[in-house]
């Protein structure tokens, strides 16, 4: 095995190890109702095409079963990752996991010229953690990327279907959320994200993948077409989320920290579907995630922006450092107020000596809306003329560059 490779196993064997014991301490934060939805678990590792059974929440409804790669098999050919069979003795196919070390192969377009009626494709279901609630709005989610081995078209005939438990592969139904026709899906190198929302009725319990067009969705030839009249698609499929929409951001609790240095967690535990962007109190994007780590070296806070299938929220957190109080410093004391107010508050110090102040006022994305520099000792007045909401003011010293945060709520 090349260095390279053997790097990239001990990484994902890690990875999926730290989300199992968090997945594990924090059930109940858990956002996603899709239950192992990267095939990260199993009840038994893999030794041939068409175990998706042995992918811990997940079978085959009623016709063929698809295939279950994970690196527990490795060095297997046939099942392990990122070389596998991609089924039907049709030839080898190489992709790496979008996330951890598990993913599942797919057939979603089987037909032939010889018999016009024909088709075939696969069907995975998985139990979700909870029955769905009723007029609520879910954002739907999965990642596919092409098996390149012996396929012979692209198709676009993927989506989700939603139901009791009774869903059979031999039924004709709508499903809830659906790839866009003739949105061919030809990546064989990256992952292509299909997704979309819809309100459900209360009575899902189970979710359903798999091309639910058959005959009547769509498909395009690939350049090794043998022009035989028989066409052949499959697809890796990973990353499978059901979330509320209105799911609100969530960046942490307000902390405060002893020392520079300190870290702290902020946000959700890492959620499969929970796409997140996070930012610094300068608006500098500083990672992604539903979570991440800090290490401020001054009070300060964060942002974090939550995008679920196009409804997008944010909410910051608040992280200031105890020292400077616990010391005695220029801080101890530092009163805003009236607040909330109506964009005019007043600065209150509890030192007498006369100071050089900046002072600046930031929406909770970071921008910066009001700027001042002040010479002044005791109180003094901000007047502003910003729309209701709230916003961070930053304090500094300008001789000592020592700052603090404050939030102030303009009515």
């Amino acid at each position: 095995m090349k260095a390279k490779h053997k790097n990239w196993l001990f990484t994902k064997i890690t990875w999926g190890f730290v989300m199992l014991v968090l997945s594990t301490i924090s059930a109940k934060a858990q956002v996603n109702y899709v239950q192992n939805p990267s095939f990260e678990l199993y009840d038994t590792c893999p030794d041939w095409i068409g175990q998706i059974n042995r992918a811990t929440h997940w079978n085959s409804t009623v016709g063929n079963s698809a295939n279950f790669f994970h690196a527990c098999a490795n060095p297997s050919i046939y099942t392990g990752v990122p070389i596998n069979e991609n089924g039907g003795g049709n030839g080898l196919s190489h992709q790496y996991p979008r996330n951890g070390i598990g993913h599942i192969n797919i057939l979603l377009n089987e037909e032939t010229n010889v018999l016009p009626s024909y088709f075939n494709g696969e069907y995975v279901r998985n139990l979700l953690k909870s029955k769905l609630t009723k007029d609520k709005s879910y954002c739907v989610k999965a990642y596919l990327s092409v098996c390149e081995g012996g396929i012979n078209c692209f198709t676009d005939g993927f989506g989700f279907y939603f139901d009791d438990g009774t869903y059979t592969s031999s039924m004709n139904v709508n499903p809830q959320v659906e790839n866009p026709v003739f949105n061919y899906l030809t990546d064989s190198v990256g992952w292509m994200e299909v997704s979309g929302t819809f309100i459900a009725s209360g009575d899902e319990e189970y979710l359903n993948l798999g091309n639910f067009r058959k005959l009547q969705s769509n498909f395009i030839p690939t350049a090794n077409d043998p022009n035989n009249g028989y066409y052949f698609s499959a697809y890796y499929l990973d990353d499978v989320s059901v979330i509320e929409s209105d799911l609100p951001a969530f960046a942490g609790n307000d902390t405060s920290l002893q020392n520079i240095g300190d870290s702290v967690y902020l946000g959700r535990q890492p959620e499969i579907g929970l796409e997140c962007t996070w930012y610094n109190s300068q608006g500098d994007i500083i990672g992604t995630g539903a979570g991440l780590w800090v290490q401020p070296q001054h009070t300060s806070f964060y942002v974090v922006e939550q995008n679920l299938c196009g409804n997008i929220k944010r909410d910051t957190v608040y992280i200031s450092m105890g020292t400077s109080v616990e010391n005695g410093s220029i801080w101890e004391g530092v009163k805003v107020f009236p607040n909330p107010s109506e964009g005019r508050f007043r600065l209150q110090f509890p030192t007498l000596e006369s100071r050089e102040w900046l002072i600046s006022l930031c929406e909770v994305s970071g921008k910066e809306v009001y700027k001042s520099q002040l010479f002044c000792q005791g109180e003094i007045e901000i007047a502003t003329h910003l729309p209701s909401g709230m916003y961070f003011l930053h304090i500094q010293d300008r001789e000592t560059r020592a700052s603090i945060v404050r939030r102030v709520v303009i009515k």
